[in-house]
């Protein structure tokens, strides 16, 4: 005999959708296209950015430091390559950014400049104490030697 009833199957032997599962299959449509436009429109704009710019050290490794990077990696408006952060959190040490490795503390920022030839370095630690600030700003530079630091308020 027969089932009569409705079920999963539909007309032919075909399974039916019903709501839940057109829902399902539009938000991956949706999501999917989304996420290809984002991607897509990344990797454009690393390509745009791959001429080499100034050499920078970012003092910070925390949210600040990590944005910084990111939009040096993809805005075609910036000429500035990331190559180091020196981050004064042990636990930071030996992680890599943005394809920028922690490398050390503010103390070790003169010996880290020479070995990386940085041209620039810009303090990511906006709501570092202006003491650390302070800190940072009096290490030793070479001559040409460029520097920012981000307001308390970019976090």
């Amino acid at each position: 005999m027969g089932s009569t009833g409705s079920g999963p199957v539909g007309r032919g032997g075909v399974a039916a959708f019903d709501a839940a599962d057109r829902g399902i299959l539009t938000l991956f449509w949706v999501g999917g296209t989304r996420f290809s436009l984002r991607a897509a429109e990344y990797l454009r704009a690393r390509r745009m950015n791959e001429k080499p710019g100034k050499r920078v050290l970012i003092a910070g490794a925390g949210n600040a430091g990590e944005k910084v990077a990111r939009e040096m990696r993809t805005s075609s408006l910036v000429s500035l390559e990331p190559v180091i952060f020196v981050d004064d959190d042990p636990w930071k040490q030996r992680a890599v950014i943005h394809g920028a490795p922690v490398l050390g503390g503010l103390a070790d920022i003169p010996t880290l400049v020479k070995e990386v030839r940085a041209q620039e370095a810009i303090i990511a630690m906006p709501t570092a104490p202006g003491s650390i600030i302070r800190q940072s700003e009096a290490v030793p530079q070479p001559p040409n030697f460029g520097g920012n630091t981000l307001p308390p308020d970019l976090h």
